[in-house]
């Protein structure tokens, strides 16, 4: 089992997308990972939802899974409570142009509720999964890093006025 890692800064977009989703009783979305420098949605009156920091960024889930996760702190465990088909672990030894995102969008504003890293043999069921929670898209990890980019700068732009 490998430790939780940190990721990149996500966009505040696909943030509340992310937890819009969590809150809705119709979604599938059960838990989200909040990455480090990402701002944390406010949860005021969202009983049953904890924030819980394990260093490499943030769980926002209900206390089981938040436990499960404080029982056993890694990859493995987190990318099953958050819904993915593999820990980003099991990527570890590839290089990043042989690496795949597959994400579930918004319908209507295309903002990510579900991201997950794959290779080219779990495309399928990377798929499969997202469109459960939205529009399913497939990028090569150098594009998935370039939106992300592009929309913080159009973040810290408006951000300044």
């Amino acid at each position: 089992m490998r430790a939780l890692a940190p990721t990149r800064r996500e966009p505040q977009r696909d943030i509340e997308a992310q937890f819009a989703a969590l809150i809705d009783p119709k979604h599938p979305k059960k838990t989200m990972w909040v990455s480090l420098g990402t701002p944390i949605p406010d949860m005021a009156g969202y009983d049953g939802l904890e924030a819980v920091n394990f260093g490499a960024g943030v769980l926002i889930a209900g206390h089981e899974d938040v436990l499960a996760l404080q029982q056993h702190p890694c990859e493995e465990v987190l990318a099953m409570l958050l819904g993915l088909v593999a820990p980003k672990s099991s990527f570890a030894h590839r290089q990043e142009q042989d690496l795949f995102v597959a994400q579930a969008r918004h319908p209507v504003s295309g903002a990510v509720i579900l991201e997950m890293v794959i290779d080219n043999t779990r495309i399928r069921s990377a798929i499969s999964r997202c469109r459960r929670y939205g529009e399913p898209v497939v990028l090569t990890m150098a594009d998935c890093l370039r939106r992300r980019a592009t929309l913080l700068m159009m973040e810290s732009a408006h951000d300044r006025g």
